[in-house]
């Protein structure tokens, strides 16, 4: 499975053989999870996969927990702020404490696995990276107003 099927559940694709089987997967599964394919009622034999949740798209997996890195204004990591996140569930904000020490990781709680069986919910772990291609808050308001602008002055 994939971190966001492993999430959200949803139809997944089995190669067993030379078959490809559909199989609906429940959201929450972990890996170690067991899928029981049922094989039919006459022969009685039901066939168990071991799920594994590999990383993709720069999301990974472990146990509950989802894990994932996030580019931030290098300036916003020296002066600490709110940064805000586009995480698998939608746009988070989180706070940060000027100069942290590197690696810096936010926790955004409760956004990982969800809760099935006696296993609970998991955490997002977001590992803020240091980058100058990212546009200043400043920057990104600058240029939204200059099209909300322009738009409007094409329009008149």
């Amino acid at each position: 499975l994939s971190p966001m099927q492993a999430l959200a559940g949803g139809q997944v694709e089995v190669r067993l053989g030379a078959r490809t089987v559909r199989v609906t997967a429940p959201k929450g599964l972990r890996s170690g999870d067991h899928l029981r394919l049922r094989r039919g009622a006459a022969d009685g034999s039901d066939l168990y996969l071991s799920v594994l949740i590999r990383p993709e798209d720069g999301l990974s997996v472990v146990g509950d927990d989802l894990f994932m890195t996030w580019a931030v204004e290098r300036r916003l990591m020296a002066d600490g702020g709110r940064v805000e996140i586009e995480t698998p569930v939608g746009t988070r904000s989180a706070w940060i404490t000027a100069d942290m020490a590197a690696p810096v990781r936010v926790r955004l709680k409760d956004l990982g696995l969800p809760a099935r069986g006696s296993r609970p919910a998991g955490h997002l772990f977001v590992t803020l990276e240091p980058s100058s291609d990212v546009p200043s808050a400043a920057e990104d308001l600058l240029v939204r107003f200059t099209r909300v602008w322009t738009q409007e002055r094409l329009a008149a």
